[in-house]
C-alpha cells in the first residue's frame, strides 16, 4: 500500500538507505538489522525494511532466509529503488486487497474481457472451465476485436512522444495495449511511456477501425 501511495518518498528513502550501505559488508548488517526490527516498525517502516530484506536475501525470502552477497550486488542497488517510482505509477489506480480470492471474483453484471484465440475459447469450453459454467446464457453478449502489430518507423510522428501526446486513441478509437522492443513486452502501458523508432505497437481495436487506419 506504502509503495502504492507514497511511491517517491519511499524510492528517495531506499536510495538513501543504499548509499549509506554501499559494501556488503555494510549491506549485510543492515540485513540483520532489518530482521530484528521489522516487526517491530510502523507500516511505512516496515514497507522500507521488506524491500531491503527482499533484495539482500536468497530467493526473495525477506526474513525467512539468510543474507546473499550475490543478492545484495544484483538486487540491492539505488535503479532499483529510483525504479520504484515507476511502479508506484503504474499500480496507482489499482485496488488492493488482502481478501480471500473468492471474495474478489466477477460480480453479476461485471464484463469479462478475454484475451484469447478461437481455438484456446473452444478448449476451454470443452473442458466445463468453471468461469464458462458460471455465465448467465439468457443475458450473454460479447464483443469481438482484433489485435494488430504496428512498427514505429523511424520518421514516424510517435518518436519522442507519449500516448497522450500521439492523440492516436482518440482519433482511431483503438487502444495500444502494449510495446514490445529487443528486450521486453510492456503490456498495460503507462501513459508516460515515450516511443521510440523499431518500438512495435499491440494495437487492439474494433475491425472496421482497424481497417481504416491501416488505409
Amino acid at each position: 500500500m506504502h509503495l502504492q501511495k507514497d511511491g517517491k518518498k519511499l524510492s528517495d528513502d531506499l536510495v538513501s538507505i543504499k548509499t549509506d550501505n554501499s559494501t556488503e559488508d555494510k549491506a549485510k548488517e543492515l540485513f540483520k538489522d532489518a530482521k530484528t526490527k521489522i516487526h517491530k516498525e510502523d507500516p511505512y517502516n516496515q514497507a522500507v525494511l521488506f524491500w531491503v530484506l527482499n533484495k539482500c536475501s536468497y530467493s526473495g525470502l525477506t526474513e525467512n532466509s539468510s543474507f546473499s552477497a550475490t543478492a545484495s550486488r544484483q538486487n540491492f542497488t539505488i535503479k532499483g529503488a529510483r525504479n520504484l517510482v515507476n511502479i508506484s505509477e503504474i499500480i496507482k489506480p489499482w485496488k488492493i486487497t488482502n481478501l480471500d480470492y473468492s471474495d474478489v471474483m466477477a460480480a453479476k453484471g461485471d464484463k469479462i474481457v478475454l484475451e484469447i484465440t478461437k481455438n484456446q475459447l473452444t478448449e476451454k469450453i470443452k473442458s466445463n472451465d468453471k468461469i464458462f459454467s458460471s455465465i448467465d446464457d439468457d443475458n450473454f453478449s460479447s464483443e469481438r476485436g482484433v489485435l494488430i502489430e504496428a512498427s514505429v518507423t523511424p520518421r514516424s510522428f510517435f518518436i519522442g512522444r507519449n500516448l497522450t501526446q500521439t492523440n492516436f486513441e482518440a482519433e482511431t478509437n483503438c487502444k495500444i495495449i502494449g510495446i514490445k522492443n529487443d528486450k521486453k513486452f510492456i503490456r498495460n502501458l503507462p501513459r508516460y511511456q515515450r516511443m521510440e523508432a523499431g518500438h512495435i505497437l499491440l494495437i487492439k481495436g474494433e475491425e472496421e477501425n482497424i481497417l481504416l487506419k491501416k488505409d
